[in-house]
Formats: C-alpha cells, structure tokens, sequence
C-alpha cells in the first residue's frame, strides 16, 4: 500500500511540475501581444460583411475585402503607429496614418478612433 501511495504521489508532484513547466513555456503573451519593431512591414487581407435589419426597412447586406499593407512607424507601450496601403473593392487605392491603441481594442484611422470590431485584422484584439 506504501509503494502505491508513493507511486502517486511522485505522478502527482510530476504532473505539477509538468503544468508549472508548460505554464511557463507557452505563455499567452508570447503569442497574443505584438512584439512590433519601427519598420517592419505586413500584409493583411481582409473581408467582412456587414447586415442591417429593422422593422419597416428592407434588410441590407454588404460585404468590403481588400488588402492592406502596414509599416510600423512608432512603437510606444501599447500603441501601435503605421503607414498603410490599402486596395479594397470597388474604391480607389487609400494611404494614411493607422493606430493600434490599448492592446488592439482601439483602431485609429488619420487621427479618428473607435472601438475596434474586425476580428480578422493585422494584430490580435485583446477586447475579443
């Protein structure tokens, strides 16, 4: 009974030590937040759809896709500075100064902001 005891307790101690040992090695950060030098550059492409219903309107569907281009520009705590490139459907070739702010839940475009929602951007939205 003493060995059977023994036996799972050093299984127990291994299996901590295991979890303690992944914990370490696979930590989230290492994965989810970015890690952006001043100029890198990345190319995302993007579509997303976009539905409307209301009582007394017909329902509307839209869908945007396209590609962008993104240079890192600055690189300050959890904000995100780019000069960016992008093609989309049916519109003319855009360029213009885009922000990452408060670990991806912000989005800036030329000095706008708002709550980002794509959830298919160029960094990870820690807000999903």
């Amino acid at each position: 009974m003493r060995v059977i005891f023994n036996l799972a307790l050093l299984i127990l101690g291994s299996s901590v030590a295991l979890q303690s040992a992944v914990a370490r090695e696979f930590r989230a950060d290492a994965y989810l937040k970015a890690q952006l030098q001043v100029g890198q550059s990345f190319t995302n492409v993007f579509s997303r759809t976009i539905s409307f219903r209301a009582p007394g309107w017909d329902d509307a569907v839209s869908r945007i896709s396209g590609t962008g281009v993104y240079t890192v520009t600055e690189v300050a705590g959890d904000r995100f500075s780019f000069d960016g490139q992008f093609l989309e459907d049916g519109r003319p070739e855009s360029k213009g100064k885009t922000e990452s702010r408060d670990h991806g839940r912000t989005s800036c475009w030329e000095g706008q902001c708002t709550t980002a929602t794509d959830a298919s951007g160029l960094l990870y939205n820690a807000a999903l």
